[in-house]
């Protein structure tokens, strides 16, 4: 691919928030919470007719009596989310283990979903109904990794990390993997996670230290912390350097990327996106909080320039990464 240019079309709904970004595919739940899968580009050659899409079953709807007393009401209203368009935050955040038109009997989709962050996967070529994956305890879902065969699944809460399995719908057990982290968050802070494989091959957790201004309905990101997971000690070790390696975080599965494979990418950063989170407005925020950060030095080294016509037409439809695959069907 090196020099070349690629002619690519976009095929994707515009103005529709997207729960994920993994293998290629963007993730999106329709009014009727059925779930879409969008291949967001193709590469324009005559007689190419593939589906770019792929329409799942619905995704355990949420009924709501539009009443003010009503508690899941009040909740959403309090999130800034019209109960109207609460489809559109059903799920929070998703993962497609493999690209469904090349792989579809390996094809698993898990996602996090409704106002407890639960977890829930279909297995695209078995499967016609969502399966709920269900913690002993109280876990609050922030992001979701297959690593080694198994899926992984990091508590905002603490930092947790539990595993489980999804190859019998009679045995998805769930192990618990690490401890909860220690918290260093200043006051007033909230902490997002990530969980990404790094280029060594090992699982990485970030946090992602956020603040959120009221008067200006933004949020800013204060700073990051990088974990690594021992599997020998079976606990967290923290990392203040990732040498080559960039990360990609968002509402997007984490990646990691080699910086040396790609010209212009800096090594030792985080690029970010403004992603959904558990505490700020969903429905009606100021898209800001997106940039580069320098790891080494602890600051944002350059934020996007994007001018505010842009940004105002983000509300409706956030920023996303795509990692792009050019597979042959």
């Amino acid at each position: 691919m090196e020099n070349k240019f690629l002619e690519l079309e976009l095929l994707v709904p515009y103005g529709k928030r997207f729960s994920g970004s993994s293998n290629g595919w963007l993730v999106a739940v329709n009014k009727d919470w059925t779930v879409t899968l969008y291949k967001p580009y193709s590469m324009v050659k005559e007689g190419n007719n593939l589906d770019t899409c792929i329409r799942l079953p619905c995704i355990f709807p949420i009924e709501l009596e539009y009443d003010l007393d009503d508690p899941q009401a009040v909740f959403y209203k309090s999130m800034g989310i019209d109960i109207e368009n609460l489809y559109d935050y059903h799920v929070y955040k998703a993962l497609i283990t493999t690209d469904p038109l090349a792989n579809p009997s390996e094809c698993t989709v898990v996602v996090i979903f409704g106002p407890c962050n639960e977890l829930a996967f279909l297995r695209l070529a078995q499967d016609t109904t969502w399966t709920k994956i269900e913690p002993t305890i109280s876990f609050l879902s922030d992001d979701i990794m297959h690593f080694n065969g198994l899926f992984y699944a990091v508590n905002q809460t603490n930092g947790e990390l539990i595993s489980f399995d999804v190859t019998d719908l009679c045995d998805s057990t769930i192990k618990y993997v690490a401890p909860e982290v220690p918290n260093f968050a200043p006051q007033r802070t909230h902490i997002k996670r990530y969980l990404v494989e790094s280029c060594g091959g090992e699982i990485l957790q970030v946090e992602r230290y956020i603040k959120w201004n009221k008067v200006d309905n933004a949020r800013m990101t204060l700073l990051f912390r990088i974990l690594r997971f021992d599997f020998d000690e079976k606990n967290w070790i923290e990392i203040e350097n990732l040498g080559d390696m960039a990360l990609f975080l968002g509402d997007n599965s984490s990646v990691s990327i080699s910086t040396s494979d790609f010209v212009g990418l800096q090594p030792n950063h985080i690029y970010f996106t403004h992603d959904i989170d558990l505490i700020t407005s969903a429905s009606n925020p100021t898209i800001c909080d997106l940039g580069m950060y320098d790891i080494e030095r602890k600051n944002y080294k350059l934020h996007f320039a994007i001018d505010s016509t842009t940004l105002r037409k983000m509300k409706s439809q956030p920023p996303i990464w795509v990692v792009p695959t050019f597979n042959e069907y």
